[in-house]
C-alpha cells in the first residue's frame, strides 16, 4: 500500500515534493524515475516482499516502468503463469505482476488482476503513460491535464502543489455535494482536477488523453445467467465465495487485524477471519460514552470468535482537534463515519498494519433505509426519487431554494444536480432495487465510503481491505434477484442467512445501526456554538454560496429536536465545507500547516 504520483515533465525536485506531501501513505520507502519526458514518485507502506519491493519496478530490460498502490490477491497464480511464458522476476512482490502482465497483455492487463489498485506504467519504447484504477474505486486516483501536461497523485494535495495550478472551487460540484453527500462522477470540488472513474484506465501520449472503461457494474451478473436460482442456492454460493475472498484477503508479510462494530458486516468478516486465522485476529471497537454505541455488540462477538479484542472510548470534547487533520486527509468535505474511521485507524496502527473491514456489503446486499422507499410498486419515478433523496439526509431541492444565494443560483442556472439519479429512475428496469444499487456502487462507494476508507486507514499508515467487494463477491451479489437482499423490509437477507452458522442471532437479527459519529450527543457538547462561530453572517456573505437566514433556521430546528427531519447533519455538512476552504482553498501558501493553526481556521484570517 503506497502512494504515487507523476507528470509528463522532468523535474526530480517537484516530484519528490509530491510524494513527501502523501508520506503518511508510504513511510517505509521512496522511489523516484525521472527522464527528459516524465517524473515518477512512489512512497512505500511494506506489507509483502518487505525487503525487495523497493519502486519504481522495471521489466527485464528496463523498458517499462512502474509505481503501484494496491494489492493483487491472486498475484501467486499469475506469477506462476507468466513465468511459465518466459518472464523472469527479481522480486518477490505483487508489484512485479503487474510489469509483466503489461509485457503480455497491454492495456488488457487490467482484466487479469484480482484486488485494489492504482497505478501508472511509463513505456519508454511507446512514450506512452498508462494508468489504471481498480474496477470497484477502492484505491484513489485523481489527475490535472492542459495541454502537453498531465499530472497524477494518489491525492489531491500533491498535484496542488504544481506552480501556477489555481486552487479554486468547481463551483457546480457544491450543489452535487449537498445533493448527495459526496461528488458524483469524475469531477472533484477542485476545479480542472478530475479522479479516474472506478474500472477505468488513461492513455496519454503527445498531449492526447485518451479514458476507457474495462469493467463495469452488471446487475445480471458476470458468467450467471438472468435467473431465480433459488434461496439454497444462494445461501451456500455466498457463504463459499466470502470465504474465498476473506482469506485471499488476509495473505500478508506484516500484521493483520480487523475493525469490529457488532453489526453484519464486519461480524461476518471477523467470524470467517477466525476460522482460518493461525492465532486470534485482533479487533478493534470504538465508543463515545454517550451509552448509544454498539461496544457490547462487538464484545458478544470478539467473546463468540476468541478474538484478541481492543475497545476504546473517545469522546465528543476531542472532535473539533482533530476534524480540520480529518478534512486535511480526505481531501473532499463529505460527512459520515470519519471521526470513528479515523480513530479506529489509530488505534489499529499502534498494533497493525493492514485491518480487514465490513465496507460495502450495503450497497450489495441492500443494507439502506433508504431503498426501502423504492418498494410501492405504483410510485412515479419522480416520488420514488425524492424519497431515496430525502433518505440520503442531503440538502433537498426545496431547502436549496432558501440556502443559495441568488448569485450561487445564478452561477448553477444550467446545472441539474439530480440529473445523475434521475437516469437510474428513469431507466426501464424490472427490478428496481436492484437498479439503484447499480447507483449505490457506482456512486456513493467509491464517491464516499471508499473515499473515507482509503484516505483515513493510510492518514495513519494502515491498510484496509475491503472483502465484500472481491470481484466474485460482487458480480455473484449482483446475479441475485433484489427480493434475496431485501425481503419485504428485512434489509441484507441473504447475507443474515448466509451468517446463521457463524454468528450468535442477537448480532445477525439486530436492527442496523452504521458506524457514524454521535452528532446529536455532540450537539449538546457546543455544536451550535461552533456553526454559529464558522458560519457567521460575515462569512457566508464573504464566500457567496449560502444565506445565513436558512443556516439560523436550521439551528432553531436543531434546538427543537424533530423527529422528522436531521438538522445536524445538514449543518455539520455547511460546517466541513466551510473549514475545506478554509484548509485548501483560503490559504496563500499550500503546505498543510494551516491544518494545526487553529487560530487561522477559527477565524479564517
Amino acid at each position: 500500500m503506497c502512494g504515487i504520483c507523476g507528470f509528463t515533465a522532468s523535474n526530480k525536485s517537484v516530484v519528490e515534493k509530491m510524494a513527501d506531501i502523501m508520506a503518511h501513505r508510504g513511510p517505509d520507502g521512496e522511489g523516484y524515475y525521472v527522464d527528459c519526458h516524465v517524473s515518477l514518485g512512489h512512497k512505500r507502506l511494506s506489507i509483502i516482499g518487505l525487503d525487495s519491493g523497493s519502486q519504481p519496478i522495471f521489466n527485464e530490460d528496463g523498458n517499462i516502468v512502474l509505481i503501484y498502490n494496491g494489492e493483487i490477491y491472486n498475484y501467486q497464480q499469475l506469477r506462476d503463469d507468466l513465468k511459465k511464458d518466459g518472464h523472469l522476476f527479481y522480486t518477490d512482490t505483487d508489484s512485479e505482476t503487474i510489469v509483466h502482465l503489461y509485457e503480455k497483455y497491454g492495456c488488457d492487463c487490467v482484466r487479469y488482476i484480482e484486488g485494489m489498485f492504482a497505478f501508472a506504467i511509463w513505456d519508454r519504447k511507446k512514450e506512452e503513460l498508462f494508468i489504471a484504477r481498480d474496477r470497484l474505486g477502492i484505491k484513489p486516483l485523481y489527475y490535472y491535464h492542459q495541454g502537453q501536461l498531465l499530472i497524477f497523485a494518489s491525492e489531491v494535495k500533491a498535484i496542488l502543489l504544481w506552480e501556477g495550478l489555481q486552487r479554486a472551487v468547481n463551483t457546480p460540484m457544491v450543489d452535487v455535494l449537498l445533493s448527495y453527500k459526496h461528488v458524483y462522477g469524475e469531477e472533484t470540488l477542485f476545479k480542472d482536477i478530475k479522479k479516474l472513474l472506478a474500472g477505468s484506465y488513461l492513455l496519454f501520449k503527445d498531449g492526447c488523453l485518451i479514458t476507457r472503461q474495462y469493467w463495469h457494474v452488471e446487475m445480471s451478473g458476470a458468467g450467471y445467467k438472468k435467473k431465480d436460482y433459488g434461496e439454497d442456492f444462494y445461501i451456500v454460493h455466498l457463504r463459499r465465495i466470502l470465504d474465498d475472498a476473506v482469506c485471499s484477503h488476509m495473505i500478508s508479510d506484516v500484521p493483520i487485524g480487523a475493525t469490529l462494530s457488532g453489526g453484519l458486516d464486519s461480524s461476518l468478516i471477523v467470524a470467517i477471519m477466525s476460522k482460518y486465522a493461525t492465532e486470534a485476529v485482533k479487533t478493534f471497537s470504538i465508543g463515545f460514552g454517550d451509552g448509544n454505541d454498539e461496544l457490547n455488540y462487538a464484545e458478544v462477538v470478539a467473546n463468540h470468535c476468541k478474538t484478541d479484542h481492543n475497545p476504546f472510548i473517545v469522546h465528543c470534547d476531542e472532535f473539533m482537534d482533530v476534524i480540520p487533520s480529518i478534512l486535511w486527509h480526505v481531501e473532499e468535505p463529505v460527512t459520515g463515519a470519519l471521526i470513528p474511521t479515523y480513530y479506529l485507524s489509530r488505534k489499529a496502527a499502534e498494533q497493525v498494519k493492514v485491518i480487514l473491514v465490513g465496507e460495502g456489503s450495503d450497497e450489495l446486499f441492500a443494507g439502506y433505509l433508504r431503498l426501502k422507499t423504492l418498494l410501492p410498486p405504483l410510485l412515479p419515478p419522480k416520488v420514488r426519487a425524492w424519497a431515496y433523496m430525502k433518505g440520503l439526509n442531503a440538502i433537498t431541492n426545496r431547502e436549496k431554494q432558501m440556502l443559495y444565494t441568488n448569485m450561487f443560483k445564478a452561477d448553477l442556472e444550467h446545472n441539474n444536480a439530480c440529473r445523475f439519479i434521475d437516469d437510474y429512475f428513469a431507466h426501464k428496469c424490472d427490478d428496481r432495487i436492484n437498479n439503484m444499487l447499480r447507483f449505490e456502487q457506482e456512486s456513493q462507494l467509491p464517491n464516499h465510503q471508499l473515499l473515507r476508507v482509503d484516505k483515513l486507514t493510510m492518514s495513519c499508515c494502515v491498510e484496509a481491505r475491503v472483502p465484500f467487494l472481491d470481484r466474485h463477491v460482487v458480480e455473484f451479489a449482483n446475479s441475485m434477484p433484489s427480493r434475496y437482499k431485501l425481503n419485504g423490509f428485512n434489509e441484507k437477507y441473504i447475507l443474515k442467512k448466509a451468517a446463521v452458522p457463524l454468528l450468535p442471532p442477537g448480532i445477525i437479527n439486530r436492527k442496523k445501526r452504521g458506524m457514524s459519529s454521535p452528532i446529536g450527543f455532540w450537539r449538546d457538547r457546543g455544536f451550535r456554538d461552533i456553526i454559529a462561530a464558522y458560519l457567521s453572517k460575515e462569512k457566508l456573505r464573504q464566500r457567496g454560496y449560502f444565506k445565513h437566514s436558512y443556516v439560523d433556521k436550521l439551528l432553531l430546528q436543531s434546538n427543537k429536536r424533530l423527529k422528522t427531519s436531521f438538522p445536524e447533519f445538514k449543518l455539520n455538512m455547511l460546517l466541513m465545507f466551510e473549514l475545506w476552504c478554509r484548509i485548501f482553498i483560503d490559504p496563500l501558501v499550500f503546505d498543510g500547516s494551516v491544518i494545526g493553526n487553529a487560530a487561522y481556521l477559527r477565524n479564517g484570517d
